[in-house]
């Protein structure tokens, strides 16, 4: 992340502000996360069905 000082104050884009400190990086971990998790349930489901 780049910092701008400025007269002794810190001066971010506003971009870097609206990602905040973990990034866009950190975003999409949690939505692959998320897809999967669902993927896995949406399996599992479809398994626990199959066997009844």
């Amino acid at each position: 992340m780049t910092f701008w000082k400025h007269h002794g104050k810190v001066i971010m884009s506003d971009e870097q502000a609206r990602e905040g400190p973990l990034g866009r990086k950190v975003l999409y971990v949690l939505l692959a996360s998320l897809l999967l998790v669902g993927l896995a349930w949406l399996v599992l489901e479809a398994w626990v069905y199959r066997a009844m």
